[in-house]
Protein backbone atom coordinates (compact mmCIF):
# COMPACT_ATOMS: atom_id res chain seq x y z
CA UNK A 1 0.00 0.00 0.00
CA UNK A 2 1.01 3.63 -0.52
CA UNK A 3 -0.50 6.65 1.26
CA UNK A 4 0.01 10.18 -0.08
CA UNK A 5 -0.84 13.08 2.23
CA UNK A 6 -0.07 16.75 2.80
CA UNK A 7 -0.28 19.24 5.63
CA UNK A 8 0.43 22.92 5.82
CA UNK A 9 0.82 25.58 8.49
CA UNK A 10 0.09 29.10 7.33
CA UNK A 11 0.57 32.08 9.64
CA UNK A 12 -0.37 35.73 9.52
CA UNK A 13 1.59 38.17 11.66
CA UNK A 14 0.29 41.70 12.02
CA UNK A 15 1.54 44.32 14.47
CA UNK A 16 -1.00 47.05 15.10
CA UNK A 17 0.27 50.42 16.23
CA UNK A 18 3.69 49.69 14.76
CA UNK A 19 4.04 52.94 12.82
CA UNK A 20 7.83 53.02 12.98
CA UNK A 21 8.15 49.71 11.11
CA UNK A 22 10.07 47.83 13.80
CA UNK A 23 8.21 44.65 12.82
CA UNK A 24 6.91 43.67 9.39
CA UNK A 25 3.31 42.58 8.81
CA UNK A 26 3.41 39.36 6.81
CA UNK A 27 1.81 36.10 5.81
CA UNK A 28 4.01 33.04 6.16
CA UNK A 29 3.89 29.48 4.83
CA UNK A 30 5.72 27.85 7.76
CA UNK A 31 5.26 24.24 6.69
CA UNK A 32 4.10 22.74 3.42
CA UNK A 33 4.81 19.04 3.63
CA UNK A 34 3.55 16.51 1.10
CA UNK A 35 4.37 13.04 2.34
CA UNK A 36 4.45 9.52 0.99
CA UNK A 37 4.26 6.53 3.34
CA UNK A 38 4.30 3.00 2.06
CA UNK A 39 4.52 -0.66 2.86
CA UNK A 40 6.20 -2.61 0.07
CA UNK A 41 5.75 -5.99 1.77
CA UNK A 42 5.07 -7.24 5.28
CA UNK A 43 8.60 -6.44 6.45
CA UNK A 44 9.56 -3.38 4.37
CA UNK A 45 8.12 0.15 4.75
CA UNK A 46 9.23 3.66 3.87
CA UNK A 47 8.56 7.38 4.29
CA UNK A 48 9.53 10.37 2.16
CA UNK A 49 8.68 13.81 3.58
CA UNK A 50 9.91 16.98 1.89
CA UNK A 51 9.11 20.46 3.26
CA UNK A 52 8.57 23.47 0.99
CA UNK A 53 7.78 25.96 3.77
CA UNK A 54 9.53 29.30 4.28
CA UNK A 55 10.60 29.41 0.62
CA UNK A 56 13.03 26.48 0.98
CA UNK A 57 13.04 22.85 -0.11
CA UNK A 58 14.23 20.58 2.70
CA UNK A 59 14.06 16.81 2.96
CA UNK A 60 12.69 16.22 6.47
CA UNK A 61 12.37 12.42 6.42
CA UNK A 62 13.62 9.77 4.00
CA UNK A 63 13.91 6.33 5.52
CA UNK A 64 13.26 2.63 5.11
CA UNK A 65 11.91 0.46 7.93
CA UNK A 66 12.73 -3.24 8.02
CA UNK A 67 10.66 -5.34 10.41
CA UNK A 68 12.52 -8.34 11.75
CA UNK A 69 10.02 -9.39 14.42
CA UNK A 70 6.90 -7.21 14.39
CA UNK A 71 6.31 -5.17 16.44
CA UNK A 72 9.13 -5.82 18.91
CA UNK A 73 12.17 -5.37 16.66
CA UNK A 74 12.54 -3.06 13.66
CA UNK A 75 15.43 -1.37 11.91
CA UNK A 76 15.22 2.15 10.40
CA UNK A 77 17.87 3.44 7.99
CA UNK A 78 17.99 6.96 6.52
CA UNK A 79 17.07 10.43 7.77
CA UNK A 80 14.61 10.50 10.67
CA UNK A 81 13.82 12.10 14.03
CA UNK A 82 16.35 11.37 16.74
CA UNK A 83 14.75 9.22 19.50
CA UNK A 84 15.22 11.92 22.17
CA UNK A 85 12.58 14.51 23.03
CA UNK A 86 8.98 13.33 23.39
CA UNK A 87 7.38 16.42 21.84
CA UNK A 88 9.76 16.25 18.86
CA UNK A 89 8.80 12.61 18.24
CA UNK A 90 5.13 13.48 17.85
CA UNK A 91 3.85 14.67 14.51
CA UNK A 92 3.52 18.46 14.37
CA UNK A 93 -0.12 17.86 13.43
CA UNK A 94 -0.64 16.45 16.95
CA UNK A 95 0.93 19.46 18.74
CA UNK A 96 -1.39 21.10 21.26
CA UNK A 97 -0.05 24.60 20.57
CA UNK A 98 1.10 26.39 17.42
CA UNK A 99 4.74 26.35 18.60
CA UNK A 100 6.73 23.57 20.23
CA UNK A 101 7.90 24.05 23.81
CA UNK A 102 11.32 25.50 24.64
CA UNK A 103 12.77 22.14 25.85
CA UNK A 104 12.22 20.76 22.34
CA UNK A 105 14.92 23.09 21.00
CA UNK A 106 17.38 21.38 23.38
CA UNK A 107 17.29 18.06 21.50
CA UNK A 108 18.24 17.21 17.91
CA UNK A 109 15.57 17.36 15.23
CA UNK A 110 16.43 15.01 12.37
CA UNK A 111 19.67 13.21 11.57
CA UNK A 112 20.98 10.49 9.28
CA UNK A 113 21.82 7.07 10.67
CA UNK A 114 20.46 3.70 11.70
CA UNK A 115 17.97 2.97 14.48
CA UNK A 116 16.81 -0.20 16.21
CA UNK A 117 13.36 0.19 17.75
CA UNK A 118 10.15 -1.57 18.66
CA UNK A 119 7.15 -2.04 20.93
CA UNK A 120 6.71 -4.70 23.60
CA UNK A 121 3.57 -5.95 25.33
CA UNK A 122 1.22 -4.44 22.76
CA UNK A 123 2.78 -0.99 23.02
CA UNK A 124 2.98 -0.79 26.82
CA UNK A 125 6.76 -0.42 26.41
CA UNK A 126 8.50 1.20 23.46
CA UNK A 127 12.23 1.42 22.93
CA UNK A 128 14.70 2.92 20.44
CA UNK A 129 18.47 2.99 20.03
CA UNK A 130 20.01 5.11 17.25
CA UNK A 131 23.52 5.58 15.87
CA UNK A 132 23.58 8.87 13.95
CA UNK A 133 25.93 11.46 12.45
CA UNK A 134 25.25 13.96 15.24
CA UNK A 135 23.69 17.40 14.88
CA UNK A 136 23.42 20.43 17.19
CA UNK A 137 20.35 20.76 19.41
CA UNK A 138 17.27 21.88 17.48
CA UNK A 139 18.94 21.22 14.12
CA UNK A 140 18.70 18.73 11.29
CA UNK A 141 21.54 17.37 9.23
CA UNK A 142 22.14 15.59 5.95
CA UNK A 143 25.92 15.17 6.01
CA UNK A 144 28.54 14.75 8.71
CA UNK A 145 31.46 17.15 9.05
CA UNK A 146 33.68 14.77 11.08
CA UNK A 147 34.13 11.08 11.89
CA UNK A 148 32.41 11.27 15.30
CA UNK A 149 28.91 9.83 15.72
CA UNK A 150 26.14 10.13 18.34
CA UNK A 151 24.35 7.35 20.20
CA UNK A 152 20.81 8.09 21.37
CA UNK A 153 18.24 5.93 23.15
CA UNK A 154 14.77 6.02 24.63
CA UNK A 155 12.57 3.82 26.83
CA UNK A 156 8.92 4.75 27.23
CA UNK A 157 6.44 2.98 29.50
CA UNK A 158 2.62 3.18 29.41
CA UNK A 159 1.64 0.83 32.24
CA UNK A 160 -2.12 1.55 32.05
CA UNK A 161 -2.44 1.45 28.24
CA UNK A 162 -4.54 -1.72 28.21
CA UNK A 163 -6.82 -0.91 31.13
CA UNK A 164 -10.11 0.91 31.45
CA UNK A 165 -8.59 3.24 34.06
CA UNK A 166 -10.01 6.37 32.40
CA UNK A 167 -7.77 9.43 32.78
CA UNK A 168 -4.59 7.49 33.57
CA UNK A 169 -4.95 5.16 30.58
CA UNK A 170 -2.68 7.45 28.51
CA UNK A 171 -0.20 8.10 31.31
CA UNK A 172 3.38 7.46 30.27
CA UNK A 173 6.82 7.63 31.80
CA UNK A 174 9.98 7.72 29.77
CA UNK A 175 13.68 8.23 29.86
CA UNK A 176 15.93 9.18 26.97
CA UNK A 177 19.46 10.36 26.47
CA UNK A 178 22.24 10.75 23.98
CA UNK A 179 26.01 10.64 23.97
CA UNK A 180 28.47 11.95 21.44
CA UNK A 181 31.72 13.83 21.03
CA UNK A 182 31.48 16.45 18.36
CA UNK A 183 34.22 18.94 17.56
CA UNK A 184 33.73 22.29 15.88
CA UNK A 185 31.01 24.89 15.72
CA UNK A 186 27.54 24.38 17.16
CA UNK A 187 26.17 26.00 14.02
CA UNK A 188 23.51 23.92 12.30
CA UNK A 189 24.74 22.02 9.25
CA UNK A 190 21.48 22.28 7.27
CA UNK A 191 17.97 23.66 7.87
Amino acid sequence: WVKVWVYAQLDGRFFYGDDKGAATDTFSARRIRPGVDGQLCKSLGFRILPDFGEGKAVLQDAYIDVTAAAPAFKVRVGKFKAPVGLERLQSITDARLIELGFPTSLVPNRDVGVQLFGDLWEGAVSWALAYQNGVPDGASGDLDVNDDKDLAGRLFFQPFKHTTAGPIKGLGLGVAGSFGRQAGSLKAKSP
